[in-house]
Parts: C-alpha cells; structure tokens; sequence
C-alpha cells in the first residue's frame, strides 16, 4: 500500500485525498438514504399498528358489553360496525372489517366502498398483494404480486395473531371517487378472535420512495457543488506545493559531489516550510562534509562487529522467531474468544453484566452500557451500585449479597424511573464451589408494564362510564391521577378548547410538586393566539398534531413568569379529537429535559390520546343522554318507545298521565293494551305496513284510558334503522286533542244544524239531499222530498209567545224525527218551514204513509206550561228523478206542492204536479 503511494506524485496524492474524501461523503449518503427509508417505513409500520390498536380496543369495548349481557352478540357487532365505520384519521383514511372464511374471506363492513360489504375477496383486483409479514417483527416475505388480499389478511393473523400486507391499492381521490393507478399501500391486520373478524387499516408507502429520491436528488445537487469547490481548492494547494517542490528538485539535481565536495546549495526564498527546508538541506550538506571522513573511519570497525553479531544474532533470532509465532495464536485465540463472546452479549436486548462478589464491573454488553449513557469500555471497573439511584442501589446489593451467600440463582422486579426491569441474578462459581462473580440479566419490560397500567385506566374508565355515569370533569380528572405513575410523570392537566377562543382547564394532576398548577389555573388562557394564548396548546389543537417543548423555553415564557418554580423538564401537548376535531389538548410533564427523547414514548403518548378522546366522547355523549332523557321526561307531549316487536321500553311521564297507566305496568308490553275498538282492522294493518317498511307514519288514533274512557291522540311514528337498514326501535309521539277535537265538532255541529231543535240546517239539508240524489242516480233507485210548513203556527206565537212556540217547534221536530228511518233526513230550513228527505224509496205509496205517520203525529195536542197547543201541517211531496234531476228543481216542485196542499184547505200533503188528496187517500 505504501509502496503503491510512493510512487504517486504530491499533486496525484492530494487528488487522491479529495477523492476519497467525496467517496466518504458518498457512501454516507447512501447508507444515510437506507437508514432514512428504513426510519420512514417503521413509523409507517408504528403509525398503522397504534391506529388498528385503536379501532380493536373498540371491538373489546362491545365484546365486553355483550359479555356483560347489556347487549346481544348481533347489537354489539352492528355497534361496533357502526363506531369503526364513522372512525377517520387524516381525513380519508379508514378502517374496514373482515371475517376469516375459506378459500376466501368477505368484506364485513368497508367503509368507503360500502358495495364491498358482505361480499367475498374472490375479484381479480384483490390479487395484488407484493409482501406480507406475520406479527410486528421479523422480514417481509415477498410474493409474486398475485396473492390475494383477503388470504394474505388470514393467512398472517392466524400465524400471529396480527401482521403487516403490503398490496396495490388505489388512492382516494379529493372530494370523492378513487385513482385509476394502483400505488403500493401497507396494511396492518389484527384478528379479533371471540367473533372472528379481522380488523385493519393501511396507509399509502409511494411517499417513502418519494421522500428518498427527494432528499437523493437534493443531496446529489450539494455533493456536486461541495465536489466542485473541493476539487478546485485541491488544485490551488497542488499548485502552491508541487511548483517550489519541482524548483528545489531541479536544484538538488545540480548538486555536484565530486571529490567529496559540496559545491551546490539549494536557494531560499521567503519564510515558508520550502524555505526552512532549503535552508536545513544546505546546513545537512555542510554536516555531511564534516561527517564523511568520521564514517570512513568507523565504517572498517563496524564491518568487523557486524560480522561477528551477525553470527550471533542468527541462533537467537531463530528462537525468538519461534516464541513469538507461539505467543500471536495464543492472542488470537484469545481475541477470538472474546470476539465471539462480545459479540453473545451485544446481541441480545437485555442488559447483561458479570459483577465481583463487591459489585465491580469486570463485563457488561452494549446495551447494558448504554442504559447509564456509556461505552462497556468506559464503564467497566466501575461501582455498579454507584451508579443506580441510593434506593434502588439497596435493593440490588441486598439481591447479589443473597447469591453470593446462597449460591442460588434469584429473580425479581424493580423500577429505575420510568423503566420497569425483570431482573435475574445467577452465581458463577470457581472449581471449588464459591462463588467468584455474579452474572445479571436486567430485561427491560417498560412497554409491557406501561401498556397493561393503560388498559386498566380505559377499563376502569369504562366501568366508570358503564355503572355510575360520571360526567366529563370527573372522567378527565380519574385519567390524569392514573397517568402520572405510569409515566413516572411530573404534572398533567387537560383542556378544552372552546368556540370563543378560551381554553377552559378540565383536570389536572400533580406529583410531588404539589402547587405548581395553582397559579397557571387561575390565569385563564386561550389558543387562538391572542395575547394570553397558550403557545404550545394553541398551536397542536390549530393544527390536530402534538408538539414538544421545553418548559423553561421561549414558548413557555409567559407561563414561566407566572409560576417561578419551573425547572427545564420536557413538555409533550397532545390533540384529543372527538368527533373528527380538535376538542381539546392533553398536556403531559416529564420529571427532566431528555424524558420524551425518541420516538416511542412520544408515539405511545399520541396513541393513549386518541383512546382518551374516545372515552371524553363516549362521556359527552353520556352527559347528552342523560339530559335528552331527562328532556324527553319533562316534554308535556307523550313519547313512548318500543323495539322492533313493539314491547314498550321507555315511556315518559306525560305519557303515563295520558294513558292512566304506570310505567311498571306498561314496559314489556304493546300498544295493543291501549286499542278502543275504534279504529277498524284494515286502518292497523295500513298502519303497520307504513311504519314496518321504515316510513314515518302521522295521524290521529282513538285510544282507551286506563278507566275506560277514550281520548284522541294526534301521534307520529318514526322508525329507527340500525347499519343494515332494519327497523330496530320505534319512536311515538302523541299529542292529546281530545278537547280540541270536541271543540272542532261543537263548532262543526253549530255550523249544519239548528241552534234550537238540533235538526239539520238549510245548508246541511242541501248537501244531504244532493247526496240522496246521486245515489239513486248510480243504483237506479228513486227517492221523494217533503217540504212541510206548519199550520196556525203564528197563532200559538202571538196568544202564548215566542217561547211556547219554540216549545211547539220542539216538539215537532221530535216528532218528525220518530216518523222516519234512521237513513232518512229531517230538517229545518227557518220558521216553522221543515223538509223530510226519503232516500231509496220502493214507490210513492212509501212517502205517502209517511206523509199520513206525519200528518197524524203533528196533530196531537202538544203540553205547554198549564195548557195545550195544537197546531197541523201541510205537505208537499216530489219525487225524484220524477220531478227534477237538481237539487233546486226537486225542492221548487215540493215547494209549489205544498202550496197547493195549502190552497186545498190545509193539514194535508199533494204531490207535485198532481192532484191534491185528502188525508185518508191511500
């Protein structure tokens, strides 16, 4: 190697410097790019799985109702479709549901092509899966590109429980509608067993690829501008080295060493190194005049030596030789053994140390080192114990003194912060028996042990919810007393972003520092940037995505100098999300600066907020149950509901009033029990047609009070569909107009009858006749009309008064009334003026035994306050169609008949265009 640059000239070495320096800066970008994909492509994987996590814990939920018997299997999974199907994340993104069927699973529930569901993956166009990989770790296996979807899905949660697919997939479109192009989508599966449905959701990769070949292309630009510039000033500093080089070579060149002589010296020029150069060649040529006839001397003493030490040195270095081939495989065994051994303990990712019986450290692997922020080689020979916090330092030495003195191995538990360790401890003993070290295997079990603290909150968030309905303030408050351990969190509190800008404080939670919310509580703050604004808060719920801050940094200022106990602890604000929006924000204080570093914990904190804005909303929508109930309660209209077979479950108490019934006594039944007998069977049978298809049915319905009395209801009847479009509640609201429907007949009975005999009046009598009439125009059938006038009416009015004559009026009516069938009409058309219409009559001689029933009955004495009235009446008789084809041609023909009557000498009837006859004619 050496000799290969020997022969390289200056200039050629420093291009040679600059090469390698640009192929340094090469390579480090291409290992910089797969680094970078391999970054994007896990938060890819990370993003998809805590997503998924979420839309499973919403499974759990319901499974959980239904195993508390609230719900039945079929009503929790329609609830669980319905919440997963409405969940969305960055706005188009979705989550859908499959089963695991054979050969090929079907769609449950797909939210953006609802076409998909309850329909089998069988298409071409669900083969294009590339990779898959069964569980969270490990390689993709890659495919053909042809593997179905549905299989691929089935195929990695039955192998793991969950997995990842990458497939083909089009993008949705802005507004609405897919791309034609397919782009290559990654997608996380989980099996959710007790019902055997799977549950995803995927996210678009092509923008990992986009993002590589951006930042290749911009790094690309930048090496060849740093290229150029380099290569230029490599060239200059050639220049500046090889010209006084080439001019002191020509020189040296020149020299002449004749006879023993030095008769050149190199020139100087300035003060540059070429010239302290220069000048030291020209002193070593003078040295070596001097020093050449000292060597000439020496040089026959040193010949003799050497000839003699060469003998000499041959044997010994022959042995030394063979000591020294001896000793490097000893160290390479050795190196070898400890190579193969560093390489046992770096690569598992628990922490590993080997101790003396005191607590050195005599080994300890990468990752160990790494958890107290240094190398193995640095931390070695150290104190373990004085590196651990005192308390924890006690227990650790309590557990290896225990080894030590037993020799057996021990396990146990312990925390360091916010790290939870399994810990087990083994002897090593020598060949006598007794323990020389002691061998620790610390795993870190954090995530485990922070991930099942989190499940138990959201049950018992849940439970919480279930059994006593606490409101929104007193959910946010339990989660914020839960979270602080869990973390090993300092402080945390949530607020609500309002729709006036204010930024309402919820809950909150403190550890040890007892008071440091005091005064930020009781300056209000808002998020819409004015003035007060809350820097941070107000940025994550503008935007809906956390951020990370320092608390003693500049967008803290105006907190810090509220509250002067802050110290530089991170800060990590959190968006919760209810309903699609930025409700709120979750503010979480870590115990240091450095606590939220990386990408886990962050990550992890972002997913806890998505659960919690499940529940918030889960409360809110408590809180609104609870005061639409109690509004519904409270409504003086009556609402009742039942489910799909018509069993009342809810009524309200406007509706017990109603009814005379108790809420005891209806639950559980129907609303046949409040059936009159009013409303025949085809009015039900329409009615259960119109409400059963899903319509809303309105109308009025007699309905039986509890006391048997009958009351009418103006009622609505809303059907309530469930996801598949099935009746599953129905809704009744009734409204009593039974006073207001008496009213309407009283004012309706005023209007066609007469105030004082109550037959019908002028205008009621028209309309009955005009109906008589058309009726024996479509059956053929003929009818007659009576027009009927009272005689010496007038002298009754003026020997007794007007009120002994509305006595006699009366009378008569009552009496024309018994005369005549039930489908006949009698009415008074003013005065002492009546009409009798006879519908479907056989012939005349049907009217004129009515006419003499009247005749006869209108004759009798009528009793007056202590004396009789008698008075007699004159009929006029028309048949019709005999006598007319209109309402005013059948009426005229009577009218003039009753005249004739009267000129015929009274109490009497004639018919109309005939001759008048006696009473007695038959």
């Amino acid at each position: 190697m050496f000799s290969f640059l020997s022969r390289l000239s200056v200039r050629n070495r420093i291009w040679a410097i600059v090469a390698m320096l640009i192929c340094g800066i090469v390579v480090g970008e291409v290992i910089d790019m797969f680094r970078l994909r391999e970054v994007l492509w896990r938060e890819k994987e990370e993003k998809t799985r805590q997503l998924v996590e979420t839309g499973f814990s919403v499974l759990t939920h319901f499974h959980q109702l239904q195993q508390a018997g609230e719900l039945s299997q079929v009503a929790a999974q329609a609830a669980a479709i319905s919440t997963i199907k409405a969940l969305r994340y960055n706005k188009t993104e979705y989550f859908w549901l499959s089963d695991l069927g054979t050969p090929f699973p079907k769609i449950i529930m797909h939210p953006t092509m609802p076409a998909l569901d309850g329909h089998l993956l069988d298409l071409p166009q669900f083969d294009s899966v590339t990779s898959l990989r069964a569980g969270t770790e490990g390689p993709f296996t890659v495919t053909n590109g042809n593997k179905n979807i549905g299989v691929a899905f089935a195929e990695v949660v039955n192998q793991g429980g969950q997995g990842y697919v990458v497939y083909d997939w089009q993008k949705p479109k802005a507004g609405s509608g897919v791309t034609e192009q397919l782009y290559p989508k990654l997608s996380y599966v989980k099996k959710f067993a007790p019902w055997g449905w799977v549950i995803g959701s995927g996210v678009y990769v092509d923008d990992v690829d986009a993002t590589i070949r951006q930042q290749l292309e911009h790094n690309v630009m930048m090496l060849a501008g740093i290229g150029t510039l380099l290569l230029l000033f490599a060239a200059l500093i050639a220049r500046s080295i090889t010209q006084p080089l080439r001019l002191a070579v020509d020189v040296m060149r020149t020299v002449d060493l004749g006879a023993g002589r030095v008769v050149q010296r190199l020139p100087v020029v300035g003060r540059s190194e070429f010239a302290e150069m220069a000048t030291g060649f020209n002193d070593m040529l003078e040295q070596l005049q001097l020093r050449d006839a000292k060597l000439a001397q020496h040089q026959e003493f040193l010949e003799t030596e050497v000839a003699h030490r060469t003998l000499e040195l041959r044997d010994t270095n022959a042995q030394l030789q063979q000591e020294l081939i001896e000793h490097r495989q000893a160290d390479l065994l050795i190196q070898e053994s400890r190579i193969r051994m560093r390489a046992l303990l770096d690569a598992t990712s628990e922490s590993v140390l080997l101790l003396d019986p005191q607590g050195h450290i005599l080994a300890i692997n990468a990752f160990g080192a790494q958890r107290f922020g240094q190398v193995p080689e640095a931390i070695t020979g150290k104190n373990f114990y004085e590196l651990l916090p005192p308390d924890l330092a006690v227990k650790r030495r309590a557990l290896v003194e225990q080894v030590v003195s037993t020799g057996e191995p021990l396990h146990s538990q312990d925390r360091r912060g916010a790290i939870f360790f399994n810990n087990s401890i083994y002897p090593v003993k020598d060949t006598s028996g007794a323990v020389e070290s002691i061998a620790v295997y610390a795993k870190d079990v954090t995530e485990q042990h922070c991930a099942k603290e989190v499940d138990d909150i959201f049950r018992n968030l849940d439970a919480v919810l279930l059994k006593w309905r606490m409101n929104l303030e007193s959910i946010a408050q339990i989660f914020c007393d839960a979270i602080l351990p869990v973390f090993d969190l300092a402080a945390a509190w949530i607020g609500r972003a309002e729709k006036d800008g204010q930024l309402t404080w919820l809950a909150s939670a403190e550890g040890s520092d007892k008071g440091f919310f005091t005064s930020l509580r009781e300056n209000r703050r808002r998020w819409d940037g004015d003035p007060t604004c809350c820097l941070p808060a107000g940025a994550v719920i503008r935007s809906g995505q956390w951020q990370m801050v320092t608390l003693n940094g500049p967008q803290c200022q105006s907190c810090t100098e509220v509250n002067q106990t802050v110290s530089p602890r991170a800060v990590i604000v959190l968006p919760l999300t209810l309903r699609g929006e930025t409700w709120g924000v979750l503010t979480l204080y870590g115990r240091d600066a450095r606590q939220f570093e990386g990408w886990q914990l962050p990550q992890r904190l972002a997913a806890i907020a998505v659960r919690l804005g499940t529940t918030l909303e889960s409360a809110m929508q408590q809180e609104w149950l609870t005061l639409l109930d109690a509004a519904l309660a409270g409504v003086d209209n009556a609402v009742l509901i039942t489910d799909a077979n018509a069993s009342i479950l809810w009524n309200n108490r406007s509706f017990a009033q109603l009814s005379g019934y108790t809420s005891q006594e209806i639950l559980g039944k129907t609303p046949k029990m409040f059936s009159s007998g009013c409303q025949d069977a085809d009015f039900f049978q329409r009615f259960w047609q119109t409400i059963s298809s899903g319509k809303t049915w309105h109308g009025e319905i007699v309905n039986a009070h509890r006391d048997g009395s009958t009351y009418t209801v103006n009622q609505t009847v809303t059907p309530l569909l469930n996801t598949n479009g099935q009746v599953s509640h129905y809704v009744a609201i009734l409204e009593d107009i039974t006073q207001r429907k008496a009213a309407e007949e009283r004012v309706q009975h005023t209007a066609q009858f007469d105030l004082l005999t109550d037959l019908p009046n002028r205008g009621l009598f028209f309309d009955r006749l005009g109906q008589a009439m058309n009726l024996g125009q479509r059956d053929g059938s003929s009818g007659a009309l009576m027009f009927l006038d009272l005689d010496h009416f007038k002298e009754v009015n003026d020997q007794l008064g007007h009120g002994a004559g509305d006595v006699v009026l009366m009378a008569v009516a009552k009496r024309l009334r018994e005369q005549v069938r039930q489908s006949d009409t009698v009415a008074r058309l003013g005065g002492d003026e009546f009409t009798v219409i006879l519908p479907s009559l056989r012939d005349r001689h049907d009217a004129v035994r009515v006419a003499n029933n009247i005749i006869a009955a209108i004759g009798q004495p009528i009793e007056l306050d202590g004396t009789q009235a008698r008075v007699g009446i004159t009929i006029g008789i028309a048949l019709f169609p005999q006598h007319g084809h209109t309402v005013e041609q059948v009426l005229k023909a009577a009218d003039d008949a009753m005249y004739r009557a009267k000129d015929a000498g009274r109490n009497c009837y004639a018919f109309a265009v005939e001759e008048v006859l006696p009473q007695s004619s038959p």
